[in-house]
């Protein structure tokens, strides 16, 4: 994305300083200035950890239920 100068965007764990590690959603796009010159990027980090743990909250459920119905015999 560096070497093409297109948007970007992903997900990773930090390591605050509090020792503990926490999920982050960083995006960066291009900047031009008024000639079109390339400038650099300008970009963002989302803190995303309650989201994070709320998607491992619904995969668990999920398979958990999956594991009733699939044990479930029918008749």
């Amino acid at each position: 994305a560096l070497e093409k100068q297109i948007p970007w965007q992903f997900e990773n764990r930090l390591k605050h300083k509090s020792g503990h590690f926490r999920w982050t959603l960083a995006s960066g796009k291009p900047r031009y200035n008024e000639q079109g010159d390339y400038l650099g990027y300008i970009g963002t980090l989302f803190d995303i950890e309650d989201r994070k743990q709320i998607e491992q909250t619904l995969i668990k459920s999920e398979a958990k239920f999956r594991r009733l119905f699939d044990s479930n015999i029918v008749g």
